[in-house]
């Protein structure tokens, strides 16, 4: 998590010394993150099919 916050791939902000995500922010994360996952893999499986494995 803090190595997405500070790549700023998920908002935060700072209270003390600690980060607070917003849970809007984690799970829009989320659903980005699965949506790319999904785009891959059906890449993944029209590649395969063309080469016929």
């Amino acid at each position: 998590m803090v190595g997405l916050i500070e790549r700023n791939l998920l908002p935060a902000r700072k209270v003390g010394t600690r980060r607070r995500v917003a849970f809007e922010d984690l799970v829009r994360y989320d659903e980005q993150q699965r949506a790319q996952r999904r785009t891959a893999l059906d890449e993944l499986a029209r590649i395969d099919q063309e080469l016929g494995l």
